[in-house]
């Protein structure tokens, strides 16, 4: 359809075009404030646009999710099973697939990345520690960015990393019929998937078993928090590690006596992105709850009036 079709233009316009396209370029601001450039666009998930129009119209979002959906329908059916590894970019004709970056390019795109380099060119040498960190750095790397990896993509980067580090050997990175990249990129991909499906809101009531269940901190949830309060996590693992460590946070959560004492303990929610940590935390904790802008017309009346009965008098003259 010429409506999903996107003119030939730098990233920025392409989403300001396509925003036209589809009658949303009122929206246009409010998708620059959000980083929403073509690349993030390829690969928002349902979560992802539900956040993004959070307090917007909710007949916007429904456009604005139709038309995404059969432009990228429309794509995948034009495109024929690329040679290479590939993700989803934006250009004149839609969504079309982008090359995976180089070895080297990956490493050097990641502080380890660069740590490695370093150190072979001084020593010409890994040792098993050094091996399985240069598998963790490219693993992320690709699932963060979304790229898709198959046995020969993950073949591939295998001998890219020889030719890069001639002393070492392709034995190194094999594991069976599946090499050590290829599992553990395979790894991380489920336990996203898992955590989508897992914490999908559903419409109905609210298990109220939930809020009397008690936290149990889960066993990798140390490791978890060392992943959030890293510098040089992406926001995707951000994501992933701040789900990882959930039941952790709500037994502390709930054991805090104020408030201060909760983000004394959980900076995060103090950031620009804490409402999007206190939206994942909801989502994880009622997982059946319906998004409100939903109900919105039902109880916007009630909500307002306890808003307007929990503030000072001060307060209410101002914003009621």
């Amino acid at each position: 359809m010429e409506n999903n079709k996107l003119k030939t233009s730098t990233a920025d316009d392409n989403i300001e075009n396509l925003l036209k396209i589809w009658k949303l370029e009122h929206l246009q601001n409010h998708f620059v404030e959000h980083r929403i450039t073509h690349e993030v666009l390829s690969i928002l998930t349902p979560r992802h646009i539900e956040i993004l129009f959070q307090g917007l119209a909710v007949g916007d979002m429904a456009i604005f999710q139709k038309n995404l959906k059969q432009c990228q329908l429309e794509s995948n059916n034009a495109e024929k099973t690329p040679k290479t590894n590939t993700t989803l970019e934006f250009s004149d004709c839609g969504l079309v697939k982008k090359p995976v970056p180089p070895v080297k390019d990956m490493l050097m795109d990641s502080q380890n990345g660069r740590l490695l380099l370093k150190h072979y060119a001084k020593h010409n040498l890994f040792n098993e520690q050094q091996r399985n960190l240069l598998i963790n750095t490219l693993a992320k790397y690709i699932e963060s960015k979304g790229y898709p990896c198959s046995l020969a993509d993950s073949d591939e980067i295998e001998n890219q990393i020889c030719v890069l580090f001639p002393t070492e050997s392709k034995d190194y990175y094999t594991s069976g019929k599946r090499g050590r990249l290829y599992n553990k990129i395979y790894n991380l991909k489920r336990y996203t998937k898992s955590l989508s499906k897992e914490n999908e809101p559903i419409c109905g009531s609210v298990n109220k078993t939930t809020e009397s269940k008690k936290f149990v901190p889960e066993a990798e949830s140390d490791f978890a928090l060392r992943g959030i309060r890293n510098e040089n996590t992406t926001a995707d693992e951000f994501d992933i590690y701040w789900r990882k460590c959930s039941q952790l946070r709500f037994s502390q959560i709930e054991h805090s006596e104020s408030t201060n004492d909760i983000l004394k303990i959980w900076p995060e929610y103090k950031k620009p992105s804490g409402i999007s940590m206190i939206d994942i935390d909801f989502s994880l904790k009622y997982p059946k709850s319906c998004n409100l802008i939903l109900k919105w017309p039902l109880y916007e009346r009630k909500i307002w009036h306890l808003i307007s009965s929990k503030i000072s008098s001060k307060l209410n003259q101002k914003f009621f």
